[in-house]
């Protein structure tokens, strides 16, 4: 009966994807991704890249034909580890970098326009359509079977200007167009397990005369967005904003338009951005800069792609995206701790209801070498409270564990108070409770637009109101 069973798993067709029982096609419905049952998700899992540099050469010393078996195999195992629930790994989101090392050509000199992975001039679309069935299309297909919803990522990253009609808007279209075009991924059965974020990290971005406006955004990612329903995709697409991906308002005035209504937003946090680090954790104010910067987390769901953190380690330092010295921690890109500033980020996360995320790195969540060599699942980091290997194995597993809850209607907007009273040079502070049918109550006084209709009289920052 075995050797049968093993048969009939041969029979299935090359392209056919198998995905747990409980595993659902997930749509967008107003800012909330749903699954084809009606239930709502919030997802939460890691980013990873195949490349031999990234995953420390653990499959291989180059990105060659030779090597794309084993770096396969080599997910397969990742994939295995963080959905490991016996272990107490509760990863259902995978990030997929279609790393450029493979797409890059070899037999090509740069033309040193750009350096880094911002460098696209040795990109070819001849490897890039064949990886998407030989390497790529593989990774994500595997990475369903094992409960994993995927999002993939295009090669390499934005250079630092951008501007609409510019020849990076013209790669990414030619990108997109190249994997929706794959007989895999152009699946409809498929589009909900697959979706796309458009471009990794812009940081500035302006119109084609160089001035920036309100449609700027709009403008460079909306023609991107219709080459892929042009092209019959279907599954969820993942719109990124400028600032490394910090900055949304553009789209609050002029929002990107799909005719399936199928999208969200890819959002980035670290410690420091936000207003938001171990020196002010304070969640309300956190939650009243990010809905400031990224105002499209009320009408669509969000997915932080990129976050991390651990503690500072004394000797240790780099210099971040901006150019500033960040104290060292123990290998996470920003420092920050769980107690303080991850304890923000969560209830930041927990307060919208709507975010979604991926850590940085696999080796953000668990100890990859541990796996590899020892077959043991365990949080990154020594399990060091203060570090998101651990904090996320907590929450993953709640998270797994408690369904999303979502606010039963809203009933009405109450003040605890009719009249407060402040005198010269006092400081008191506001609170607007948001109440719903369910009863519950949140204070959004941080999140409403308060004034003071004379400043002479009284000064009003944030929630708190001084009196002149």
């Amino acid at each position: 009966m075995k050797k049968l069973f093993t048969l009939l798993l041969l029979a299935l067709p090359l392209g056919m994807m198998a995905q747990p029982a409980n595993m659902k096609p997930i749509h967008v419905e107003g800012n909330q991704l749903v699954d084809s049952e009606g239930n709502v998700k919030v997802l939460h899992g890691v980013m990873d890249t195949p490349s031999p540099y990234f995953n420390n050469n653990r499959w291989g010393w180059n990105c060659s034909s030779d090597n794309i078996a084993p770096c396969i195999e080599y997910f397969n195992k990742l994939f295995t580890a963080i959905t490991d629930s016996t272990s107490g790994a509760y990863c259902n989101l995978f990030r997929l970098h279609l790393d450029p090392c493979w797409t890059n050509d070899p037999n090509k000199v740069s033309d040193g326009k750009e350096s880094g992975e911002a460098d696209i001039s040795r990109f070819s679309e001849t490897r890039l359509t064949t990886l998407m069935s030989t390497l790529y299309g593989k990774i994500a297909r595997n990475a369903v079977g094992k409960g994993l919803y995927v999002i993939m990522r295009p090669p390499g990253v934005c250079p630092g200007s951008l501007k609409v009609g510019d020849y990076y808007q013209e790669y990414l279209i030619k990108v997109w167009d190249i994997v929706t075009k794959n007989k895999l991924i152009a699946k409809e059965e498929y589009a909900g397990y697959f979706s796309i974020e458009l471009a990794n990290e812009p940081v500035s971005v302006k119109n084609a005369d160089g001035t920036e406006t309100d449609n700027t955004l709009h403008d460079y990612f909306q023609p991107i967005v219709d080459k892929i329903r042009e092209n019959g995709f279907k599954g969820i697409i993942w719109v990124p904003g400028s600032g490394w991906q910090s900055n949304y308002r553009g789209y609050a005035k002029v929002p990107i338009t799909d005719p399936l209504n199928n999208f969200g937003y890819a959002v980035h946090d670290y410690p420091g951005w936000y207003s938001s680090s171990d020196e002010n954790p304070n969640y309300k104010y956190v939650c009243a800069k990010f809905k400031e910067s990224v105002p499209v987390v009320m009408t669509h769901p969000i997915v932080i792609t990129e976050v991390d953190w651990s503690p500072e380690v004394e000797g240790k330092g780099h210099y971040n995206e901006h150019g500033d010295w960040v104290p060292g921690n123990m290998g996470t890109w920003a420092t920050a701790s769980t107690s303080k500033w991850g304890r923000g980020f969560r209830a930041m996360k927990d307060y919208f209801g709507n975010i979604s995320m991926t850590l940085s790195g696999t080796a953000c969540y668990i100890d990859i070498d541990s796996y590899i060599n020892d077959g043991k699942v365990v949080p990154a980091f020594n399990a060091e409270a203060e570090a998101c290997g651990q904090a996320c194995f907590e929450w993953y597993e709640y998270y797994a564990k408690n369904a999303p809850v979502v606010q039963d209607g809203f009933k009405e907007l109450m003040s605890p108070v009719d009249t407060l009273y402040v005198k010269p040079g006092e400081t008191k502070q506001v609170t607007v409770n948001f109440v719903c049918n369910n009863g519950q109550m949140f204070d959004v006084a941080l999140l409403c637009n308060n004034r003071s209709m004379n400043t002479t009289l009284l000064t009003i920052d944030g929630n708190y109101v001084t009196g002149v």
